[in-house]
């Protein structure tokens, strides 16, 4: 369990175990995600000017998974600036899922910067649109905005791996699953 007290440095340790768990490291090989995109590491979208070995190690991915998040956290300073510790680290996680484009344009950072509740609007945000256009509803996804809500509420954050246990039974369903790939 964190503790409302919990450092920011734990808290950041914290999402990015969260992130490790939910991306998954799939052997270190590239894949694409259920969006569609060329993944590699802990979630790692890879751009066209990019070139990785056919499999990164455990050390590089945690440190290209470092790199994106820090990058997301510093997207959600520049769109939310009053936001700090866990409500940071929680839109910083928005972002690194959703991308900080999404999140500039939202309703949700129009309402975290007018001090509204974001709950229900982090909820919002559990589709996914598929290579073929199609807009898909995931459980899985809304289990994870759920963690969002936690730490951004910095409310008794369960333990990551034990919020997530049911996620194979209830969260994926199979076209999801068949869906994540390996190249």
């Amino acid at each position: 369990m964190v503790s409302p007290n919990s450092s920011y440095n734990e808290l950041y340790e914290l999402a990015i175990s969260f992130i490790k768990f939910h991306e998954g490291f799939a052997g270190g090989k590239a894949y694409y995600c259920a969006a569609g995109y060329k993944t590699i590491g802990y979630g790692h979208v890879v751009k066209p000017t990019e070139i990785f070995p056919e499999r990164i190690t455990l050390a590089e991915a945690d440190r290209l998974l470092r790199r994106d998040f820090d990058f997301s956290i510093r997207c959600a300073q520049k769109y939310s600036p009053q936001l700090k510790g866990a409500q940071l680290l929680a839109v910083a996680h928005f972002c690194f899922a959703k991308g900080p484009g999404n999140y500039e344009s939202s309703t949700l950072r129009k309402l975290i910067n007018q001090g509204i509740d974001p709950t229900d609007e982090f909820r919002k945000w559990c589709k996914y649109r598929t290579p073929q256009g199609v807009m898909v509803k995931s459980r899985y996804s809304l289990n994870i905005r759920e963690w969002e809500i936690c730490m951004y509420n910095n409310s008794n954050q369960p333990d990551t791996y034990e919020f997530m246990d049911d996620l194979p039974l209830i969260g994926i369903d199979s076209a999801e699953v068949n869906y994540i790939s390996e190249i």
